[in-house]
């Protein structure tokens, strides 16, 4: 489905400009700005770069077919916007964006057709009513459940200054017998800073996954499999058990965390699958001043097992009953600690 959010210009701005110290911009005033050569821009960008026609089994040249008699340039902005908004919605991709001046459109089926499964009142009120830490610029919340340790990362997104903070959690939380490590609702940010904080739980290098991107105008052609890997990092690395929490908004680079989490022996994964968008976006902008967000690697876990638009199972999968939800318990949570009290 496709979601368009009204917003102001200068919202749109602020975006492109927030971005654009990690994205490929690009922009060639030569270029017509017609909507026939900005539909057909954005079609051929992504018939070369997008990475996942064959795994989402999308025909591509087929959308063209049906999409393009619709596109002359008697349109107006708004109108070529909804038409390109439509046609990317059918890539049923996150990562995926317009940016306009009259809303952004994006794909929302990845996780508002499922179960919520995470309420953080519910944590705050019933959990850690007054032993509670937040530190890392707000995105790591963290204390004790009796003699279970909790920490709860928001957001990878950042500049990654932040995710030294992970160290004050576990110095905190380092004696005890099992750490419950929250990435539900995660929506992603930063990959580096997922490697960075995943690092302080492994014992050595591991790899935890490949990427691949795509090297040629064939949907088909891709680099070699390009390892992606943790090691241990701060002073202290907590390696008694743990459970990871998700849910199926985890998403992005917190699915990056995911994979390299459940690499681990003494990690244990339980909620609901995460969102299935494991693509790296980049953040490009078209003639017309308008912006678009697309994916441009696979990213498979050990086992090569294709994840994209599916998504992490967990080892355990538990939802928030009706019963429990209304008492406000958190039936993912107590599973978690229940395990751990038994370790």
């Amino acid at each position: 489905m496709t979601k368009v959010n009204q917003t102001a210009l200068i919202v749109f701005i602020l975006i492109i400009v927030a971005f654009s110290g990690c994205s490929e911009l690009f922009i060639n005033p030569d270029i017509p700005t017609e909507p026939v050569e900005i539909f057909n821009l954005v079609w051929n960008e992504f018939d070369r770069y997008y990475p996942f026609f064959i795994d989402k089994q999308v025909d591509w040249d087929s959308i063209y077919t049906v999409y393009s008699p619709r596109i002359n340039n008697d349109l107006n902005s708004q109108q070529l916007f909804q038409i390109i908004s439509e046609m990317l919605a059918l890539l049923r991709d996150g990562h995926v964006n317009v940016y306009t001046p009259y809303g952004t459109s994006s794909y929302t089926g990845w996780y508002d057709q499922y179960p919520q499964n995470f309420y953080f009142n519910f944590i705050e009120n019933r959990y850690l009513p007054s032993d509670k830490n937040v530190t890392g610029n707000g995105n790591i919340h963290y204390g004790k459940i009796g003699s279970i340790g909790y920490i709860y990362i928001e957001s990878f997104a950042g500049d990654g200054s932040w995710a030294e903070s992970i160290d004050e959690a576990i110095e905190e939380l380092k004696d005890l017998n099992g750490i419950i490590v929250d990435v539900r609702h995660n929506g992603g940010g930063s990959s580096a800073n997922a490697n960075f904080i995943a690092g302080r739980f492994t014992d050595r290098r591991r790899v935890y996954s490949y990427v691949q991107y795509r090297n040629g105008p064939r949907h088909t052609d891709f680099t070699g499999l390009r390892e992606r890997t943790i090691a241990p990092g701060g002073k202290t690395q907590y390696l008694n058990p743990v459970v990871l929490l998700t849910n199926r908004s985890t998403f992005s680079a917190a699915e990056d965390f995911t994979l390299a989490m459940k690499e681990l022996p003494h990690v244990t994964h339980y909620g609901d699958t995460t969102g299935g968008g494991l693509g790296n976006p980049v953040f490009r902008e078209l003639p017309n001043e308008w912006g678009y967000r697309l994916p441009v690697w696979r990213q498979l876990p050990t086992d090569l097992t294709q994840l994209e638009g599916i998504g992490i199972a967990p080892d355990l999968q538990i939802n928030i009953i009706g019963r429990d939800h209304q008492l406000q318990i958190d039936t993912i949570l107590e599973h978690a600690i229940d395990f751990l009290k038994n370790q």
